[in-house]
């Protein structure tokens, strides 16, 4: 866990101190994962403006980095797709690749190379701010020599700047 921790501060700093650009989003999730084990966990998420708008969908690039209470962390980088209604509603999706650090034999999902994907809805909460909540999987799509994959729950909270 040596590595993942200081990366994950560093970039959370990085990002929280960039110069504003329309449209890039930064998220803070909370976490609990529903199998494999029984860990709570935080994530920051930073999105890139997107590099394709078209009929209220927008696709982005996307930096994430996890930590969760068994000391494991990941750090990915893939790719957001987010379509908004005029309701104010959002569904979001993403996947990305990344490196997993776990904190010993218990935590072992089968690679360092571990995706995570995942899927949530979400409501705005004026121009800027929104709330959602998603459904994540943390896998190595069977590049590992095991894939017992871990699944989770989230709550989230993001700005737009």
């Amino acid at each position: 866990m040596t590595v993942v921790r200081p990366l994950v501060l560093c970039i959370a700093a990085t990002l929280s101190c960039a110069a504003p650009a329309s449209a890039q989003t930064l998220v803070f999730e909370g976490f609990q994962t529903v199998n494999r084990f029984d860990v709570t966990g935080a994530a920051v998420e930073y999105r890139f403006s997107p590099f394709r708008e078209k009929n209220g969908t927008a696709y982005s690039v996307i930096l994430r980095g996890m930590y969760d209470s068994g000391d494991n962390g990941w750090l990915g980088a893939g790719l957001h797709i987010r379509h908004d209604y005029a309701s104010g509603w959002f569904v979001e999706g993403a996947t990305m690749p990344g490196y997993y650090d776990h904190s010993g034999p218990a935590y072992y999902l089968g690679s360092e190379l571990e995706f995570f994907s995942y899927i949530g809805v979400g409501r705005r909460l004026g121009d800027a701010n929104f709330v959602s909540v998603m459904f994540g999987h943390l896998s190595n799509a069977n590049t590992g020599d095991i894939n017992p994959g871990r699944n989770s729950v989230s709550v989230r909270f993001g700005t737009s700047f």
